[in-house]
């Protein structure tokens, strides 16, 4: 598992004595592939409940049990919140939820392409896509409607409604209630309409140049900036109104009468070869989160804080400020298959203190929800690594998670093998693994190559370190080239160099000689093992197997030594050999063979152990797959082949 190296500036890494994170539940949700990794993940919080927004495919919403309701077939396109009142508006539908007592549902419009929703008062309104605006009470009753056939938005402002869109030779803004309507008439094209305080803000554009305009509600002109850019966004949150200029990355503040509070600049972060805006504007103020660093604006775009963060393997995706708290998340955008694996972290930052959570899954948000933490696990891109091409894949794996604050420590499990860690019976993740334990006793298992350790352990209130140590040996690698072996299709890595395996016989695979360079041979090489435990297995693979024909030397398995062509080996019953003539000596006797190309020559021995031979021809690779243990059925064939030949002998 990637490990997250902090280093933080001003900052002490302590995690709170006595009080950690554990898991609550989980529970797996479907994802959007081709949002990632542009558009990351979050929740809206409203009463006792919380709903996924973006890049969740589906509808859920949750509490602190868990998932009370749930339909994978709807996606929302937009919400507003009012209080305990919920407008969302999902592909073919306007939907109502009041969480005031229990979950009240009612559907208000039902028609596909709802071009927006919000609130007037506590009133839910709609825009439909043919310009027709309805007012509903909070029991889904319809109280006035009017229509804007260029309607293509539409927001709240001050007990007024706001409709924008082109209309014929430019854009209009129509301002109104059930009573007045108020237009105004722009020659260019109307981007967007924003709420501040009591002034409308309006964003104009054209191909050269974008302008922002303050109005009253009245139709008066406050102020008017021009930009000599094309392409801004405007944002008007509180007292303050936001103008991102994403071509030069440059935010720029401004109050309601129009002055320049600050310019600052706009966070990107690199992800995946691309580079995202990776800033948030709240109420409170302002987050921006590059790859080593995370600063945080009041509104006004004052800094107050600067923390420098490296993380090692991982990435810094976002970050969160809940009353004094920060919030770090991120993991691993991509994974190296097969030896590397998916990796996530949250890491809290308050008061000169720091603690870090780890998960099986790259972090695309965290947060926190009635005291509780709320973490969503995100999808990341898989490359093969032990192809000669690079081929990606992703991997979709979302899940959302709710920890709560407990008594207990932070377990740091380890072993001597990979392998999977289950805690009182439940899954866990795969070693090397830290995670957080209520104060008690707990069960821990970790399996490894089919061998399983358990331990009780009781969990106070400090960090604890947990090793398994399985009895194991040593697979020793030293090649020419670099290759990467396999056994009973799971990978061991890329040799040259040394793996750790528990005793036993094993079927070892090489291939991929040479992976994203240039290949050196483009088969796969068999090798029968033996692995004692606390002793070393040598193989050796040198440059003229790789470039000559070969067939495979197949030994009786009780043999633990013998010597090939003068080179003693150890521990190895099957190998290949470059086609021709070779020299065996085992038990003081020298046998002289010829091994033919893509042939396997079988040596036995008898009660007396001498020596004789019989060969199985093959003419594929995957056949001498089969004959080396890949395939059941064909393996007992060989055997069958070796039964017959000592029958016949004894006759």
């Amino acid at each position: 598992m990637k490990k997250l190296a902090l280093l933080l500036l001003l900052l002490v890494c302590s995690s709170q004595a006595g009080a950690v994170y554990v898991e609550m539940w989980e529970k797996k949700v479907d994802g959007i592939e081709g949002g990632f990794p542009m558009i990351m993940p979050e929740i809206i919080a409203v009463g006792n409940y919380f709903i996924p927004l973006r890049i969740i495919a589906g509808f859920y919403i949750f509490n602190e049990s868990g998932v009370v309701y749930e339909n994978k077939f709807l996606s929302i396109a937009r919400v507003v919140k009012k209080d305990d009142l919920l407008l969302i508006s999902f592909y073919d539908s306007a939907v109502l939820f009041n969480f005031s007592k229990r979950i009240v549902r009612k559907t208000l419009v039902h028609e596909r392409y709802i071009m927006g929703v919000t609130f007037l008062g506590n009133n839910p309104v709609t825009l439909s896509r043919n310009g027709k605006v309805k007012v509903f009470d909070t029991n889904g009753s319809l109280l006035w409607s009017r229509e804007f056939r260029y309607a293509q938005w539409i927001t709240a402002c001050s007990g007024k409604l706001v409709v924008y869109g082109f209309a014929g030779n430019g854009s209009q803004v129509v301002v109104f209630d059930n009573s007045s309507e108020l237009r105004l008439r722009f020659d260019e094209f109307v981007d967007g309409a924003e709420c501040a305080g009591n002034s409308l803000i309006i964003l104009e554009r054209n191909r050269s140049v974008s302008r922002v305009m303050s109005y009253s509600l009245n139709g008066t002109l406050r102020w008017i900036k021009d930009f000599g850019k094309p392409y801004i966004r405007v944002h008007a949150v509180s007292n303050r109104i936001y103008v991102s200029d994403w071509t030069n990355d440059v935010l720029m503040i401004f109050d309601l009468n129009g002055n320049l509070l600050a310019n600052l600049r706009i966070s990107r972060i690199n992800l995946l070869g691309a580079s995202p805006t990776s800033y948030e504007i709240t109420e409170k103020g302002i987050i921006m989160v590059w790859n080593d660093r995370v600063e945080v604006y009041s509104n006004d775009g004052r800094l107050i804080k600067n923390l420098s963060i490296s993380v090692g393997k991982g990435q810094i995706f976002g970050a969160q400020v809940y009353n004094g708290t920060v919030l770090v998340y991120g993991g691993s955008p991509s994974v190296g298959f097969p030896i590397e694996k998916p990796y996530g972290f949250v890491l809290l930052l308050k008061d000169n203190r720091s603690e870090l959570i780890e998960f099986p899954g790259p972090v695309g948000f965290a947060g926190f929800f009635r005291g509780n933490l709320v973490v969503i696990t995100i999808g990341y891109l898989q490359e093969r690594l032990d192809t000669p091409t690079r081929d990606f894949a992703y991997i979709p794996d979302y899940r959302v998670v709710l920890l709560k604050k407990a008594p207990g420590g932070y377990i740091n499990i380890t072993s001597n093998l990979e392998g999977k860690v289950y805690i009182d019976g439940k899954f866990a993740g795969e070693t090397p693994l830290r995670t957080g334990l209520e104060r008690g006793r707990h069960n821990i298992t970790v399996v490894a190559f089919g061998k399983m350790k358990s331990k009780v352990i009781d969990v106070n209130d400090y960090d604890m370190n947990i090793t398994f140590k399985f009895a194991a040996g040593v697979l020793n690698v030293s090649s020419a080239v670099e290759a990467w072996l396999k056994t009973d299709n799971k990978s061991l890595g890329k040799g040259p160099g040394e793996f750790y395996l528990p005793p036993g016989n094993y079927n070892i695979t090489f291939y991929c000689f040479g992976c994203l360079g240039r290949m050196s041979y483009f088969g796969e090489l068999y090798y029968g093992v033996r692995i004692k435990e606390n002793e070393t297995t040598m193989i050796f693979i040198n440059t003229s197997i790789l470039k000559n024909p070969i067939g495979y030397l197949m030994l009786p398995c009780n043999i633990t030594e013998v010597a090939i062509d003068g080179k003693p080996l150890r521990n190895i019953f099957m190998l290949p050999l470059s086609a021709g003539e070779h020299e065996i000596e085992l038990y003081g006797r020298a046998l002289r063979v010829s091994l033919k190309e893509n042939e396997v020559l079988v040596l036995k021995l008898d009660r007396s152990r001498r020596t004789y031979t019989t060969t199985v021809a093959i003419t594929r690779a995957s056949e001498l797959q089969r004959v080396f243990g890949f395939e059941v059925v064909l393996a007992l064939f060989l055997a069958l082949l070796v039964f017959r030949e000592v029958m016949r002998e004894k006759q």
